[in-house]
């Protein structure tokens, strides 16, 4: 089940996970599950090296994970999560490390209601590698 958002966000229906996920025409999703929650996860390779990009996570999965990466043979792992949200306070909280210095995206929003000035101010978004993948 999704959480509260902290901002905007995408809400994580059933409906939506199905489409985003279960449906994507060209990268495999799977989930792994964890003690008091759940991740989906993608394997990927990268520059050669075996990567497993964390695409969203639904409670505390972190021992879930750990046992994907060991059968992956994942080099390493890969996400984001916005500032101030739980899952990257527990990504943190795991040894993940943000790299410094990355600008990753300019973001452009084409808003379907009024929104007010919330949209250029990246702490008032709510979102996890699931929202940009570009595949």
């Amino acid at each position: 089940p999704d959480r509260p958002p902290r901002g905007l966000r995408t809400a994580r229906t059933p409906d939506y996970l199905e489409w985003r996920f279960a449906r994507h025409p060209s990268a495999r999703y799977f989930v792994a599950e964890g003690a008091g929650g759940s991740a989906v996860l993608r394997p990927n390779v990268r520059r050669g090296r075996p990567e497993l990009v964390i695409a969203d996570v639904f409670g505390e999965a972190g021992d879930g994970i750990t046992a994907a990466s060991r059968s992956a043979h994942s080099a390493y792992l890969a996400t984001w999560f916005s500032k101030g949200s739980p899952e990257r306070a527990s990504a943190i909280r795991r040894g993940f490390i943000p790299v410094p210095g990355l600008a990753a995206l300019t973001l452009v929003a084409r808003p379907l209601r009024d929104l007010g000035d919330t949209l250029s101010a990246m702490n008032s978004w709510d979102v996890a590698v699931s929202d940009f993948e570009l595949l």
